[in-house]
């Protein structure tokens, strides 16, 4: 198995990105468990305990691994790849941070075409809509409640997409608008 699961090395300000690549790799290698705690640490008696051990060696070198050089040392000493992912999110995630939300919520806005290809444009938005969405997560009591709150964020997203689009794309803003109800994202995207 490859040691280098992810190009995007931890830096401090990529906590986000970073931490999502890493579970995606824990769980398609079927470790997730060992960053989760879910696996725990076996009784030194207890014959797969040196299994146990091999892994989690080698899960912590890929977590080590995937933070620059002057990151990963503070991080060395720790006992296992449960201790240094709680240690990492202790330290880089911010949780529900009202600053880092307005942050990327004024990014949102202020993200524009400006001469970029329409995939570049709509992936920028995307990721930073994802990230919105991961420290603004939907708590709501009813189903139907939550879908609702979907839908009218779905569709902010359309209007934020469409009006930050370059003039060329003037006449298909004007017929996605036109339609009832408003298309998802992903078909205003496609519609352009």
């Amino acid at each position: 198995m490859s040691m280098q699961m992810t190009s995007n090395k931890l830096d401090g300000k990529n906590y986000f990105a970073w931490s999502q690549f890493v579970k995606l790799y824990f769980t398609g290698k079927g470790k997730l468990g060992y960053l989760t705690g879910e696996k725990i640490k076996l009784d030194i008696s207890d014959p797969s305990f040196s299994t146990w051990v091999e892994e989690n060696t080698m899960l912590m070198s890929w977590l080590l691994n995937s933070m620059i050089p002057n990151f990963n040392a503070s991080f060395l000493k720790l006992p296992s790849a449960h201790d240094i992912w709680d240690a990492v999110a202790q330290t880089y995630f911010t949780g529900n941070d009202a600053s880092q939300i307005y942050k990327l919520r004024r990014k949102a806005h202020e993200t524009c075409q400006q001469g970029k290809s329409l995939a570049s444009y709509f992936s920028t938005l995307q990721a930073i809509w994802q990230e919105l969405d991961f420290l603004n997560p939907y708590d709501m009591e009813s189903a139907k409640d939550t879908a609702m709150l979907k839908k009218r964020i779905e569709n902010e997203r359309v209007y934020d997409f469409l009006a930050s689009l370059d003039p060329g794309f003037d006449q298909i803003r004007v017929q996605v608008l036109a339609q009832d109800p408003t298309p998802n994202l992903r078909s205003t995207y496609a519609f352009d």
